[in-house]
This record gives C-alpha cells, structure tokens and sequence, in this order.
C-alpha cells in the first residue's frame, strides 16, 4: 500500500474539505473508511470485516463495529472486554455463518440465471475476484466477482445503443474501486485513454486496485498534482488517469463517452453543476447515466431532477437486473 500517495491525498483533501464531499452520506463514511484503511490496510479489502470498502465495493460486513461513528465505537468498547467479548464474538461468528450461507444461494441463483449466461458467452472475465472477494460465481473452473457481472449487464445495455468499439476515450464519475474499468477496458481494448473520478479516500483505493492490474499504465494523484491542467498524452498507449474529485477543474480532455452509476443521486447540486459546466458540457460527446429508482437514505435526488442540472437531451430506458426481483434501474443515454 503505497502510504506516502495516501498521506498527500488526505492532506489536500483537508486542505479543499468544503469542494470535495459529495454528499452528507459520504461525509459520514469517509472518516470510518480512513480509519479502518490506517488500521487494517487494504489487504482482503472485498472480503468479510475489512471496513474498508463498505459502500463501494462488494464488500461483506458482518461487524456493525466497522460502520460506527465516534461516540458509537467508544460505547461499543465495552464489548471487548471479559463476558461481553465472548458473547459478541459469538454472535459475529453466527452472522457470517449465515452471511456465508446467504452468498451460496446468491451464487446458486447467479449461476443459473438466464442474463449471467448470456453475459459469460459474450464477454471475458479476467481476474475479478483480486484482494479478497467472496461475493462470486464459478464458471468453467474460473472464480467470477457478482460484481463484475453486474457492470457487465450495464455495460452490454449501453453498448447496444451506443457502439463502444468505436470510443478511444472514457470517463467515469465514480469509479468505486475499479470493477467497472477493468472489465470495460478487458473487453473492449481500443478504449485506451480513460479517467477515473472519485473522492477520497475512494480515489486511493481505486488508484491501488488498478495499479495492481495494470502497472505504470496507471498515473495517480502525485503525478498531475503540480500540473495546471489533467491531458491525455497524444499516443495510442494505455493511460487511466485516477484524479480526486476536487482535481476536475484541470480536466481538459475530449471525451468520447462519459458514465455515472448511482453515485449522482447521492450528490450535492453543487457537485452536480460542476460536473456539467467542467465536463459534460465543454468535452463530453456520449454518456450514459444509470439510476437505482428504488428509495434509500442516502439519495438526495431523483433522475428527473438530476437531468435538469445537465444541458442536453436524454433518452430513458429501463435496464432489466440480473436480480428480477428488485426494481429496474434506469440508464439515460445522451449522444451528439
């Protein structure tokens, strides 16, 4: 874990705190993140009790520990000590056994689901179970992360409406830890000219994961942080470029097609203006946003109201889910 990288991200984090927080939702959760990332590293971050990756990864977390705020973890103490600890780690031990039991049917029920079928005779899926995961499938004797099919549906719908093998550049506003990249730029190489936008700490850990998939091709935060403006390099080479949400006005970059899953109804309006006005506005030719439609805490806005804040004309469309029983997402797609 590249602790030097991590320690200038969060000082200018502080340094540009009121640019930088999406929303009061991740406000909360940043501070919980760092403090498990300090704590624990990042080591198994996709497993079981990391806190690591809680809320942006498939992370599986059987430890209400992992999610308490300050005053929430000084009262919990009094589970560490004598009786108390024996019985609480009792009861950790019983919520991952049925953790444990519940991600078998999950896998059962992926295994033999008509759209992961589909998904796995079109598309490559190459290492995708990396730093931990357990929320996976197996397919012909290869270890598949759920979560990399779940990027698959999305990004097979997409491209039935916009033709990805013709895009060389591409952006992504929230790019979790990085599953969607990997498995975009597997399956379709000639995108070679991509930017990951996150806040932090998500942007660290995004930057590590990809770096442990792709090297040097990845430049992280240290590389452009004294640069007046963030530009793709005039070759035909690899390049993800991984830039903290309050970097986004050094952005000069045509981009051939720009994506947000889920993340933009968890913004403020502000955020949401400035994406418009410093991106999509000035270098965006395609995009596709997708939207969870169902009502939890964290959302802030609904798509309807998202659009508004984006100069263009957008055509809506219902993404059937792999998971037939939930609600369908919607994905509104915007092309020159």
């Amino acid at each position: 874990m590249n602790l030097e990288l991590l320690k200038i991200l969060e000082a200018d984090f502080k340094k540009n705190f009121s640019k930088t927080i999406a929303s009061r939702y991740w406000h909360r959760r940043t501070n919980k993140i760092i403090n498990n990332l300090k704590k624990k590293g990042m080591e198994d971050f996709r497993a079981s009790n990391s806190g690591v990756g809680i809320g942006f990864s498939d992370h599986k977390n059987t430890d209400i520990r992992n999610v308490l705020g300050i005053r929430e973890k000084l009262f919990s103490n009094f589970f560490n000590f004598g009786i108390f600890k024996k019985i609480y780690d009792q009861q950790i031990k019983l919520t991952k056994f049925y953790c444990d039991y519940g991600l078998n049917f999950k896998k059962s029920y992926y295994e033999n689901n008509e759209i992961v079928k589909d998904l796995l005779n079109i598309y490559k899926f190459e290492n995708t179970c990396k730093w931990g995961a357990v929320d996976k499938i197996n397919f012909n004797n290869n270890d598949i992360a759920i979560i990399y099919l779940l990027m698959a549906n999305r990004i097979n719908f997409i491209n039935k409406k916009i033709n990805l093998s013709k895009i060389n550049s591409f952006c992504e506003i929230g790019s979790g830890f990085g599953a969607n990249i990997h498995f975009l730029q597997t399956n379709f190489l000639n995108v070679k000219k991509i930017i990951c936008i996150d806040i932090f700490p998500t942007i660290f850990i995004l930057t590590e994961y990809l770096k442990s998939i792709y090297g040097n091709k990845v430049k992280d935060y240290s590389y452009f942080r004294e640069q007046e403006e963030i530009k793709f390099e005039s070759n035909d080479e690899l390049e993800i470029l991984c830039v903290p949400n309050w970097e986004i006005n050094k952005i000069k970059c045509q981009i051939d097609h720009l994506h947000n899953a889920h993340s933009f109804v968890e913004m403020s309006s502000d955020q949401l203006k400035l994406y418009n006005n410093k991106i999509f506005q000035p270098y965006t030719k395609s995009a596709s946003f997708v939207f969870y439609q169902r009502d939890i805490k964290e959302k802030t806005f609904n798509s309807r109201e998202i659009l508004q804040y984006f100069s263009a004309s957008f055509e809506n469309y219902e993404l059937p889910l792999i998971e037939s029983f939930k609600t369908n997402d919607q994905i509104s797609i915007f092309q020159k």
